[in-house]
């Protein structure tokens, strides 16, 4: 792999991988919005293009000469925005993929996620576990994920990561999401928080973002990235220590009655709820989330251990605030 394409590199994921390519010798280009980002990303040895996704034409200098594609970019949720998903997740994915057969490039390494499972009590997620599309943001990833498969018929190696939770030194979404509901004293968990999540370190998702893209077995493919089975309790724990309050549960109870209520306004308004029951899962299951496939093909196993990913966190987050 001489040079790389990697999208949405302005942002948290992107960013990170663009930065381990460009550390490894491969020309790295980063597909950005903002041109006021090229300045940053050509001070990291990093050649910034702008393009969109939703505007095919502007993808084919950006993919022209590449022989990897590393697609993280991604509409991330936004309440009520249910057009945006399936625009960017779905048609921006089909976009880049057919200007990736048009500039024949080799690969494309795309990240997915977790959440296309959805809420499932199974006791084990593997990747042949059944997809849930619920909601905007899981059929839409579901729908990305389709496009890059048809791509492999046409010739086009194609690899899938769907990691899980993914934090770290620049990551705004989740831990900004975290920390906002600390600060108005809300409850973070449900049932004291003994359900599990599945963090992944952004260090220890790119380790695996590059195997993905260099080892000839992983075509084909799609793996499972996640750290770790943490209970809730022990991953937000860290966050409620680092900013010094308490973290708060609320009953299991409490929460179905409350989503139940918002399920029928949003019905009464003709607009998608904010939550649903069913996602009441995502915090009480306790399934194991399967890496071994990752760790068998691709050699992978988290480098950074929970204790240290949070300790960087932690740095970053009194720096950055």
């Amino acid at each position: 792999m001489r040079t790389a394409l990697v999208t949405g590199a302005g942002g948290f994921i992107g960013g990170h991988m663009a930065d381990r390519l460009a550390r490894t010798g491969i020309a790295v280009r980063g597909l950005i919005r903002k041109p006021a980002q090229t300045a940053d990303l050509e001070a990291r040895n990093i050649r910034g293009i702008i393009g969109d996704l939703l505007v095919a034409e502007s993808l084919i200098p950006a993919v022209a000469g590449c022989d990897l594609v590393v697609h993280c970019a991604a509409w991330v949720h936004t309440p009520f925005s249910r057009n945006a998903a399936p625009e960017v997740n779905s048609v921006g994915t089909r976009h880049l993929i057919q200007a990736c057969l048009a500039a024949r490039a080799r690969r494309v390494v795309h990240v997915s996620s977790i959440s296309v499972y959805g809420p499932t009590s199974d006791p084990v997620i593997d990747e042949t576990a059944r997809l849930w599309p619920l909601g905007p943001y899981r059929s839409s990833k579901i729908a990305g994920e389709r496009e890059v498969e048809l791509a492999r018929a046409q010739g086009l190696e194609t690899v899938i990561v769907r990691p899980g939770q993914v934090f770290g030194p620049g990551d705004i979404t989740l831990s900004g999401f975290i920390r906002r509901r600390l600060h108005r004293g809300l409850p973070l968990v449900v049932d004291g928080g003994t359900g599990f999540c599945h963090p992944v370190y952004v260090d220890n998702l790119v380790d695996a973002l590059m195997a993905a893209a260099l080892a000839p077995q992983a075509v084909g493919l799609i793996f499972n990235v996640a750290d770790g089975d943490v209970p809730w309790h022990e991953f937000l724990g860290y966050f409620a220590h680092m900013d010094g309050r308490p973290l708060r549960s609320v009953p299991a109870w409490m929460v179905r009655g409350m989503v139940t209520i918002l399920e029928g306004v949003a019905l009464v308004a003709r607009r998608p709820p904010l939550f649903t029951r069913a996602e009441l899962g995502y915090a009480l299951r306790k399934s194991h989330y399967c890496t071994q496939r990752a760790r068998t093909v691709l050699g992978w196993t988290p480098r950074v251990s929970l204790k240290e990913a949070m300790d960087r966190t932690e740095a970053w987050l009194r720096q950055a605030h």
